[in-house]
């Protein structure tokens, strides 16, 4: 082998034996911190009049399950005032919360990731915890992609994209839906946000009802929204599994893939 070929196979080996980033691979560290708790930690405070058991102070999967048959996903997310503190609309009123890119993705079984349902702008309604009836929420478009909204008292904020949309479960591997949020103006209420997934019988399913026509696929933790961008998530991985993926955005380095290495022996 002639001196040029020796140089040029040992820079080939010296970069695939490097680290994890040095081989041109990319990760969302961010996205991957949400992802650990948010499935797995308490809620960070308490919802103003939440009552169910299931899901009121932790994150929960279904427990129940729902029929396999159903094809028809509506990502959203929800946002409520705090337990000790429910009138932040009144208290904070230039405050709102901004919220953008709500995503759902599978993870096939092939191993790759499928966007789904995208809502850069969420459309959404203030529910009241009486009646479940929606009203309107004086959502803010704002600048940069997102709306914004406040809620408190006797109603909640529930968004979600601008229509359903049908899928194929039978290459699903898991679920994850995503958002991100932060406060915007004067103030800083609390208010709790997170995310979840609603699966439906059908496109015309009306009105939608838990247990009968729609059942969730996750509800995720609530956490506290603060000035700065965070990521909401729910999804249906265990830990060892969002260990060994890699997540939507992210790529593989040169030792994820076939590093030169591995084919020669030499790592």
């Amino acid at each position: 082998m002639n001196k040029f070929l020796l140089f040029l196979l040992i820079i080939i080996l010296s970069m695939g034996c490097g680290d994890s980033t040095s081989g041109g691979g990319s990760r969302n560290p961010a996205l991957r911190a949400a992802m650990e708790g948010d499935m797995s930690l308490l809620h960070e405070g308490v919802g103003y009049r939440l009552t169910d058991p299931t899901w009121d102070r932790v994150p929960r999967l279904n427990p129940y399950g729902y029929p396999a048959e159903w094809n028809v996903a509506m990502v959203w997310g929800h946002m409520f005032a705090t337990q000790d503190a429910p009138n932040p609309d009144i208290n904070y009123p230039e405050a709102r919360v901004h919220v953008k890119d709500l995503q759902l993705w599978v993870y096939t079984k092939g191993g790759s990731w499928r966007l789904v349902q995208e809502a850069e702008s969420p459309n959404g309604h203030l529910y009241n915890f009486d009646t479940d009836i929606a009203t309107y929420a004086n959502m803010h478009v704002e600048n940069g992609g997102g709306v914004s909204a406040k809620a408190g008292g006797n109603y909640w904020f529930h968004f979600y994209p601008h229509s359903q949309e049908t899928f194929d479960r039978s290459d699903v591997a898991g679920y994850l839906a995503v958002f991100q949020a932060r406060l915007v103006g004067q103030g800083d209420p609390r208010y709790l946000v997170g995310a979840g997934l609603d699966l439906w019988e059908s496109m015309t399913t009306m009105p939608p009802s838990a247990g009968v026509n729609k059942a969730d696929v996750g509800i995720g933790r609530l956490k506290y929204v603060t000035h700065s961008w965070q990521y909401f998530t729910m999804h249906t991985f265990t830990a060892d599994e969002l260990a060994n993926m890699l997540l939507p955005g992210e790529s593989p380095s040169m030792e994820e893939t076939t590093p030169m290495c591995k084919l020669f022996h030499t790592c």
